[in-house]
């Protein structure tokens, strides 16, 4: 890491265990920070959803948010939200931006990618109940799709699967 990278870790850690100190209001402030530094760098439902999820207790992202904090250990929340925020976030999407500057487009900054539907749970929701079981990607495609995404700037790949039950 960069001297730059390191000085963001280092106060990021210290905003993040700022945070911890009263979660509610400080979670708060810290996404305003946020949107002041950064604000202009990305669209402004970046920090508008976060806002609106923080501040209302009934939103089940909020709960999720909150249990979270108070769940799990403070240095891993800290390591993930710093390497998310920093790595990702601001690292990793400076090709993304460019790229939908010149594109005139929208670009994910998260490419979620399925290599197969052979799912027989038909769970209400699921793409792959509603569109079959035989469909795969080779190895190929899945190589394909990698390569795009990095040449556009999309530098976070999801990749899961299907879980198959038997009758």
């Amino acid at each position: 890491a960069n001297i730059k990278d390191k000085a963001l870790y280092f106060v990021g850690n210290k905003l993040l265990k700022y945070v911890y100190k009263n979660p509610q209001k400080n979670m708060l402030k810290l996404v305003k920070l946020g949107k002041a530094v950064a604000g202009k760098m990305y669209p402004e439902s970046t920090f508008t959803k976060p806002i609106e999820i923080i501040s209302d207790e009934t939103n089940v992202w909020h709960k999720y948010l909150f249990n979270g904090l108070n769940d799990i250990d403070p240095d891993f929340f800290r390591s993930a939200v710093l390497t998310f925020a920093i790595d990702l976030g601001l690292n990793g999407t400076k090709t993304l931006r460019k790229k939908r500057e010149e594109e005139h487009c929208n670009i994910p900054w998260v490419i979620l990618m399925d290599p197969t539907s052979a799912c027989n749970l038909r769970c209400k929701g699921c793409w792959a109940a509603e569109y079959g079981h035989n469909s795969n990607l080779t190895l190929d495609e899945m190589r394909k799709v990698v390569r795009e995404s990095k040449a556009l700037g999309t530098s976070f790949l999801y990749v899961y699967g299907r879980r198959t039950s038997y009758s």
